[in-house]
C-alpha cells in the first residue's frame, strides 16, 4: 500500500488525450457555433456570433491559465486549434475578429458590471428608485389589415391543401 498511486490519479498520457479530446471538441462547437459543420443529426445551426466568442475566450483563458503546465505537443494542438477556429471566426462574419463582436450575457446571467451596479442601487436612498409620476402608456398599435377574398389572386385560390393528420 505504500508505494500506491492516489484513487483519483491518472496516467499522464491519459490525461494528455482527454486535455487533446477537450480543445477537439470545444474547436467543434465553435465551428457548429458558426455554421460551419452540422449537428450530429445533419442539421446546420443557423450562425451564432456571440456563442462562438463566449467559446473562443474559453479556450483563450485555458491557454492563458495552462501556460507552462502543458507538454510541447498540448501546447501545439491548442494554439492551432484556436488560430484555425479564429480564422474561421473571421470568415464566417467577413472580416470581423472576435475581439470586435459585443458581449450580451447569455441566458439572462447578470455581468459583473450589473451586479455591482445592483449594489450602488440597493445603498441609493429610496426616492432615487421611485419611478417617474408622469409615465405615458404607449400609443396603440395599428390593426392589421387582412387582404379581401378578391384581393387574393386566383392562383393561391386554386391550390391544393394538404393537411397531415396525426392519429
Amino acid at each position: 500500500m505504500l508505494n500506491q498511486p492516489p484513487r483519483n490519479y491518472m496516467d499522464p498520457r491519459e490525461l494528455s488525450q482527454r486535455f487533446a479530446q477537450f480543445v477537439m471538441i470545444q474547436a467543434q462547437n465553435i465551428l457548429m457555433m458558426l455554421g460551419k459543420i452540422p449537428t450530429p443529426d445533419g442539421e446546420m445551426y443557423p450562425p451564432n456570433f456571440e456563442s462562438a466568442k463566449m467559446l473562443i475566450e474559453q479556450l483563450e483563458m485555458m491557454e492563458l491559465k495552462t501556460q507552462g503546465n502543458l507538454s510541447p505537443q498540448e501546447a501545439a494542438l491548442l494554439e492551432k486549434a484556436l488560430s484555425q477556429i479564429k480564422l474561421a471566426f473571421i470568415e464566417s462574419t467577413g472580416g470581423t475578429p472576435h475581439t470586435m463582436i459585443p458581449s450580451r450575457p447569455m441566458g439572462g446571467m447578470p455581468t459583473m458590471e450589473e451586479l455591482s451596479e445592483e449594489e450602488e442601487l440597493e445603498e441609493a436612498p429610496p426616492e432615487m428608485l421611485r419611478a417617474p409620476a408622469a409615465v405615458k402608456s404607449p400609443a396603440p398599435a395599428a390593426p392589421i389589415e387582412t387582404p379581401s377574398p378578391a384581393a387574393i389572386p386566383e392562383e393561391v385560390e386554386n391550390k391544393k391543401k394538404f393537411v397531415k393528420k396525426y392519429n
